[in-house]
């Protein structure tokens, strides 16, 4: 399957765009990169801020057979975090936010993962991209970045 470029870039352009958040993150601490802990707000937790070092898609040697190929696994810090069995490849969901995963790692911007069911810390199922680490979208294509 060949990606639409100007539907790549637009996905690029809009995330270099996006301002810093002016809500605060509570209880989301900054820790070195080799580090991702699971930090509860009660009802769900959030994995330490960082960025994506890998994504694994289709049969990762760490899903189940629950998952029919169809797994989606993703790499912050030292944590290897499946996407929630509900939002794998095989849904619309888990396309879209594995799209939203690949163009956070693309362009090196920070993400948190979310896990709003129990047992905690055990997957993700939903990720917010980070503007923090912002870059320009002609520094971002001229590769000086």
């Amino acid at each position: 399957m060949n990606a639409n470029p100007k539907l790549l870039i637009s996905l690029i352009a809009v995330l270099a765009s996006l301002s810093s958040s002016t809500q605060a993150q509570p209880h989301v601490i900054d820790l070195p990169s080799t580090t991702t802990e699971c930090i509860h707000h009660g009802s769900y937790v959030t994995y330490t801020k960082s960025r994506i070092t890998k994504i694994s898609a289709g049969f990762p040697t760490k899903s189940n057979l629950t998952n029919r190929r169809n797994a989606v696994y993703v790499t912050i810090g030292n944590r290897s975090v499946a996407l929630n069995n509900n939002y794998n490849l095989d849904s619309t969901i888990g396309a879209g936010i594995l799209s939203l995963l690949q163009v956070a790692m693309f362009i090196n911007k920070d993400v948190i993962l979310f896990d709003h069911e129990e047992p905690f810390c055990d997957d993700f199922d939903e990720i917010e991209v980070l503007s923090s680490n912002r870059i320009s979208l002609p520094t971002l294509m001229s590769g000086n970045n």
